[in-house]
């Protein structure tokens, strides 16, 4: 990924809770007038019309009031609305496929950007999953492609389950990691009810 892009992704990132928080969980940017997170844990009491506060991690002078436009606990999806003006930066958006790479951009609890590379390597039902080993306050972050274009977000982490021990081979159970769970860019937009004017 270009430096430019690097630098430009890292301005689309925000957290719902002010600097100065104990814990932070990380939102995204996706187009001119919305950003994306989770619905459960710290977001679980969120309510559609709310307005809230998003903080910038590079510049965390810059907050920015939001509304809760649509909140879904089945795909544990919280979209915001800016009320006033629009994000300066957005990516543009992209669909993804099943061996597609991807870079993995959020927050770690300090607050400090994290990357992560990883392969959408499964599809079930509306959701991806992906290799980048998601760990415990991943939920959140960004998933762009190679060019920059927004992908979808992570949701949590699965746990690898042995559907039957007893008929594997060591091989087989030799090496397994936490699945990144995603939700992808069209399913935002579709929980949204976000329909593009042109």
């Amino acid at each position: 990924m270009h430096e430019n892009t690097v630098k430009r992704l890292e301005r689309m990132i925000f957290t719902t809770s002010p600097p100065n928080a104990a814990s932070h969980s990380c939102a995204v940017v996706f187009d001119k007038k919305h950003a994306v997170s989770f619905a459960h844990g710290s977001h679980s009491q969120l309510k559609e019309a709310e307005i809230i506060y998003l903080y910038n991690v590079l510049n965390p002078d810059v907050k920015v009031e939001v509304t809760v436009k649509a909140i879904s606990k089945l795909y544990d999806v919280a979209v915001f609305e800016i009320r006033t003006g629009v994000f300066p930066d957005v990516p543009r958006d992209n669909d993804t496929y099943c061996g597609a790479e991807y870079k993995q951009l959020g927050v770690d609890s300090k607050r400090e950007l994290t990357w992560n590379s990883g392969v959408v390597v499964e599809k079930r039902r509306c959701n991806f999953y992906g290799t980048s080993q998601g760990k415990q306050g991943d939920s959140g972050s960004g998933l762009y492609d190679d060019n920059g274009r927004f992908i979808g977000i992570s949701i949590r982490m699965e746990d690898f389950a042995f559907p039957n021990l007893s008929n594997m081979t060591i091989q087989e159970t030799a090496y397994h990691t936490p699945d990144t769970k995603i939700v992808s860019c069209n399913m935002i937009v579709f929980v949204a009810g976000i329909v593009d004017p042109d």
